[in-house]
C-alpha cells in the first residue's frame, strides 16, 4: 500500500465531549487524510527504552523511518454564533 499509494482519505463519525462524564457525548462526521512521509534523518523515539517488534520489522536497512502525518477536519462546517 505505501510503495503504491502514499496518502488515505476516509469520513467517519467522531465522538466528542468533555471530561465530565454526566455530559452526553456529541458525534461529528470528520474527513481523515493520512500521508506517509519518509525521512532519513528522524530521532529515535524513546518509549522508555522499549521497541515494539513491529516497529523494528518495518525498518529499513538504510534507517529509513516512515512518519504517519494526518489531518482531521469536520465534513459540516460550525459557525460561531
Amino acid at each position: 500500500l505505501i510503495s503504491v499509494e502514499k496518502q488515505i482519505e476516509f469520513c467517519c463519525h467522531l465522538a466528542r465531549g468533555s471530561l465530565d462524564p454526566n455530559e452526553p457525548l456529541m458525534y461529528e462526521y470528520v474527513k481523515f487524510v493520512v500521508d506517509f512521509k519518509y525521512f532519513t534523518h528522524v530521532p529515535t523515539p524513546s518509549c522508555n527504552g522499549f521497541e515494539s517488534a513491529i516497529a523494528r520489522a518495518f525498518r529499513s536497512a538504510t534507517e529509513e523511518q516512515i512518519c504517519l502525518v494526518a489531518t482531521v477536519r469536520l465534513v459540516t462546517p460550525q459557525f460561531l454564533k
